[in-house]
């Protein structure tokens, strides 16, 4: 609804929440903003939620997964299948963080990516073949256009932040065990 899942108001102070959570995979370093995308049957081009300044959200929840109960892949590499989730009842810990869209935004800028930037190189990416995507540890930044599958049927151009920035500007960081999923609902602490 507006990119609003979560409304809080704490102290006065009122939070629309997005949450926001890569359920694919597990140990993941970056985190994905989407720019622009397709709708599912390919026609017409969205502005991505972070760019889009129509939607309400003044903070996100970034979660990522861990921990499963699955043999953890030791190679570094983030998208190998065994990283991949294939049960989310094996979760067993997540790092969740609530950081201020506007925390983001003033990254971003101040590592060359304004939203106009931001704009002009998505377009350039979707619409002029641009295969520059950047280097994550050298610019602070990088950008991917995930071509879509079965599971996830957009097509996306996203523009990626290292997770330990992201929790550098986290108004709130915190670690989650999970015990057990009940009947569908989580049991953590």
């Amino acid at each position: 609804m507006q990119g609003v899942d979560v409304k809080l108001t704490i102290d006065g102070k009122e939070f629309l929440i997005d949450e926001k959570c890569s359920i694919m995979w597990r140990n993941l370093k970056t985190f994905s903003f989407e720019l622009s995308t397709y709708n599912k049957n390919g026609t017409i081009v969205f502005v991505g939620w972070f760019l889009n300044d129509n939607l309400l959200t003044t903070h996100y929840v970034l979660a990522w997964i861990d921990e499963t109960d699955v043999d953890e892949d030791k190679s570094g590499k983030q998208f190998k299948t065994e990283n991949k989730i294939k049960n989310i009842n094996s979760l067993k810990k997540v790092t969740v963080a609530l950081v201020a869209k506007d925390k983001i935004k003033e990254y971003s800028n101040s590592i060359g990516w304004s939203t106009e930037n931001l704009f002009k190189k998505s377009h350039k990416i979707r619409y002029e073949g641009d295969k520059n995507f950047g280097n994550l540890y050298k610019n602070g930044c990088k950008f991917a256009y995930s071509k879509g599958n079965p599971e996830t049927p957009e097509e996306a151009v996203n523009y990626l932040l290292p997770r330990q920035k992201l929790i550098e500007l986290a108004d709130i960081t915190k670690n989650i065990i999970i015990f057990a999923f009940v009947g569908g609902i989580l049991v953590a602490g």
